[in-house]
């Protein structure tokens, strides 16, 4: 039987590694060595470098969690409504009160559904009383020159809702319904 050489490597059963306390490379390395024996320096050095990389990834994917949930938080206890469409006229993302104020169901207010679908659902459940495609026409026409455009909309009860879209660089708008 052939001892292994730098070029091959031996397969070994997982064991549990823990390093609390120890905070210097000599001391990573001694822990690393003691369950490894057969590393070399440059393996236990790469181990270590891959160890800390994906503790970073961990300490970067939890403050992009925190950051996710304060955005969301926020754009959820706005007064006014806000939807994002893309350039291909399909919803990015709408906030609570845009739903609130048009009764959207689920289905029509998750992400990929088109503004002809929104518009439609509007027009049928009485939130919408312009023709859909003539607003979606000039709407889309509007956003193409980059334009911003202001409406008032009255609601079925009698409110009055003031709807601001912005064109976004590169395609797609901002609505704001307040």
């Amino acid at each position: 039987m052939a001892l292994p050489s730098h070029a091959s490597t031996t397969l070994r059963a997982w064991r549990p590694v823990a390093l609390t306390g120890i905070i210097s490379f000599a001391g990573v390395f001694a822990a690393f060595t003691a369950f490894a024996p057969e590393a070399t320096p440059a393996i236990a050095a790469a181990t270590i470098a891959l160890v800390a990389m994906a503790a970073a990834g961990c300490v970067m994917l939890l403050r992009l969690r925190k950051q996710y949930r304060q955005m969301h938080s926020a754009l959820n206890n706005m007064s006014q409504g806000l939807c994002m469409y893309g350039e291909n006229e399909r919803l990015v993302m709408c906030n609570r009160r845009y739903v609130d104020i048009y009764k959207l169901p689920p289905e029509v207010s998750k992400p990929g559904t088109t503004i002809n679908e929104v518009l439609a659902y509007r027009a049928s459940n009485g939130t919408f009383m312009n023709d859909p495609s003539v607003y979606r026409r000039d709407l889309i026409a509007a956003m193409a020159r980059g334009e911003t455009t202001t409406a008032e909309v009255r609601s079925p009860g009698g409110k009055l809702i003031l709807v601001i879209n912005r064109a976004m660089p590169g395609g797609g708008w901002v609505g704001s319904h307040d």
